[in-house]
């Protein structure tokens, strides 16, 4: 089991740049909801894996923005 399933698994959390590598990433994942983790003000790569997902059946609830860190994050929902 790689680190990122077991980090999912554990805490499920996604960084945006392991899902942007392995699309099919949360396929698999036994979890309804999941926070989709991007850093230092990645938005294209946050805007990316959103469209990635919702085209793989999951939708977008809420999202975070620290204006201090420049963190950047979404809450995704696997639709029903």
């Amino acid at each position: 089991m790689s680190r990122v399933t077991k980090r999912l698994e554990r805490e499920r959390v996604v960084h945006v740049g392991d899902l942007l590598e392995e699309v099919g990433l949360l396929d698999a994942c036994p979890y309804r909801h999941v926070f989709v983790k991007g850093a230092n003000r990645e938005w294209a790569e946050l805007f990316s894996a959103v469209e990635l997902l919702e085209g793989r059946g999951w939708e977008i609830v809420d999202w975070t923005i620290d204006g201090v860190s420049g963190d950047v994050g979404a809450v995704a929902r696997r639709v029903a």
